[in-house]
């Protein structure tokens, strides 16, 4: 198998382009250029499971108070003992330079922070050139939504919560990037609560003994 050195840095400087749906969004609007959304058909099913478990390992909360609705029905909006988590439907990516990226990368390799497979890192690039929607595939064990943020328009952190009651902020996702045998994986997960509160995580799993374990957790921004 063969492997790379890919160093915190790097790391740092691929998630700044990362940053663009999920991260200390503004409260005025800002000109937003038009997306071009891939097929949800090209994410891999293991994409998602992988995202799943560490989104349930890293960022379950308690569930909060019930709402109106819950409290006059009696009737819980998800399912019992369960969060409520928002997930946005388009996945963060579009990389402007995949080649400057790479001639940055061997740059750093001398500093031995971190070791990726190279497919890994080149695979999870390649991937996030493109922003792809995401479909109700995760597996959670509490009810989830998808959510489609405007940003053409104004809009607050009130009303959100006004629309969604009792979720905890909203969560985006980049896609993963995998070695050939998938036993390295490379993903991205941000969450926002509020204008300033939020963090931003590139995770590194690696696959021992048939169960996939975190190996590394690189903050990339926090608001």
């Amino acid at each position: 198998m063969k492997r790379v050195l890919i160093s915190t840095r790097m790391i740092l400087l691929f998630a700044a382009a990362l940053f663009l749906s999920c991260g200390a969004k503004q409260q005025t609007s800002e000109a937003r250029p038009s997306l071009s959304i891939y097929p949800a058909s090209e994410i891999e099913q293991i994409e998602y499971d992988l995202l799943s478990y560490v989104i349930s390992g890293e960022y379950v909360l308690p569930p909060g108070p019930k709402s109106e609705i819950e409290a006059a029905t009696g009737i819980d909006e998800v399912s019992r003992d369960s969060i409520k988590l928002v997930i946005e439907t388009i996945t963060n990516g579009n990389l402007d330079s995949v080649d400057s990226l790479r001639e940055r990368t061997f740059e750093y390799l001398r500093e031995n922070d971190i070791t990726i497979d190279r497919e890994t890192f080149d695979d999870f690039v390649k991937k996030n050139l493109k922003n792809y929607r995401l479909e109700r595939k995760f597996n959670f064990r509490f009810g989830y939504g998808l959510y489609t943020p405007d940003y053409d328009e104004d809009w607050t952190w009130e009303e959100f919560y006004q629309k969604f009651p009792r979720f905890v902020g909203t969560t985006c996702v980049s896609r993963v990037g995998l070695n050939n045998d998938r036993t390295d994986a490379l993903l991205y997960i941000g969450r926002q609560q509020d204008w300033l509160s939020g963090t931003g995580v590139i995770y590194h799993l690696v696959k021992k003994s048939g169960q996939w374990v975190i190996r590394s957790r690189i903050l990339q921004w926090i608001s």
